[in-house]
């Protein structure tokens, strides 16, 4: 019962005990919230591996430069904000 321990302590879950049966419910304010956070993470993960895609794109397209060591580098790996 610890798992559940756990859960009510986030505010999760609820539950309730009488005599040997325990019954639980879920909140949904709790996971609402949860859910907002998890919604805005995709969507900035999704934006960035966009960026990544189009990035990998732009290199396969274009003919590789001859070797210049004056110019920086660009960094593949550098996800924009």
């Amino acid at each position: 019962m610890q798992h559940l321990g756990v859960l009510e302590a986030s505010r999760l879950v609820r539950s309730e005990k009488v005599a040997r049966v325990r019954t639980c419910g879920i909140e949904p304010g709790p996971l609402r919230m949860a859910e907002g956070w998890i919604a805005a993470q995709r969507l900035q993960w999704e934006q960035r591996l966009d960026q990544r895609g189009d990035y990998l794109v732009e290199q396969a397209e274009s003919p590789e430069p001859a070797a210049d060591h004056d110019q920086p580098l660009r960094c593949p790996f550098h996800l924009q904000p």
